[in-house]
């Protein structure tokens, strides 16, 4: 048998096609059956990974075709990548066991790391603000008074895991003010409080920020 696939977060069989049954055993214990599955219905996805220990597993896929015609079509995934596909069409001349297949996983289990909530709080911008990562904007604002709500961004999922951010405060016409606060996880890391720059058409503010 091949080395075994390894499985850090996600085990996955999606069916899509069953005619007529299928089961599912994980180290010798039934994890999943299912019957009929027409391809007109909405395809079925179970995850295995509960069903995984830390270490060496053996999973074994068998599809059983009764009376009439049989048919498959699944696909099983480690970590989104394609373990084995079956495409098997309807076939009168399979009858009782007609897929009956045996997989070895190294389930090594991984913890992601955990996210960090990033807010940007503005109270008061004149004219613009905004934030980049990685040279791209993931955020902007226009000019935002001190007498009008404050706008609130969460960046968290602007980030996609990036540490390093640049915000930017700029001012076309009259003096440039820049009142904003970045909170990570509720803590501020970083306060502006600029007012009456006379810096136009160019950024007064231009900091980056590690979060």
């Amino acid at each position: 048998m091949a080395d075994p696939v390894r499985v850090a977060q996600h085990l996955e069989l999606t069916l899509a096609h069953v005619d007529d049954s299928v089961r599912v055993t994980v180290n010798g214990t039934e994890a999943f059956t299912h019957g009929l599955l027409r391809v007109t219905q909405p395809k079925v996805a179970v995850g295995l990974t509960g069903k995984l220990v830390p270490g060496r597993n053996t999973l074994v896929f068998t599809a059983t075709n009764g009376p009439g015609v049989a048919g498959l079509t699944a696909t099983l995934t480690a970590d989104g990548r394609v373990v084995r596909e079956w495409r098997l069409p309807d076939d009168g001349g399979k009858h009782g066991v007609f897929v009956d297949e045996t997989f070895e996983f190294d389930y090594q289990p991984s913890t992601p790391a955990p996210t960090k909530v990033v807010v940007l709080t503005c109270t008061e911008v004149d004219d613009a603000a905004s934030v980049r990562v990685n040279d791209a904007v993931v955020f902007s604002t226009g000019l935002l008074r001190g007498n009008q709500p404050k706008v609130v961004a969460d960046l968290t999922a602007k980030l996609a895991g990036e540490d390093t951010l640049v915000v930017v405060a700029e001012n076309k016409l009259g003096p440039g003010n820049f009142v904003a606060q970045l909170t990570v996880d509720g803590a501020v890391v970083k306060k502006w409080d600029v007012r009456g720059s006379q810096i136009k058409n160019a950024p007064f503010v231009n900091e980056v920020v590690t979060v």
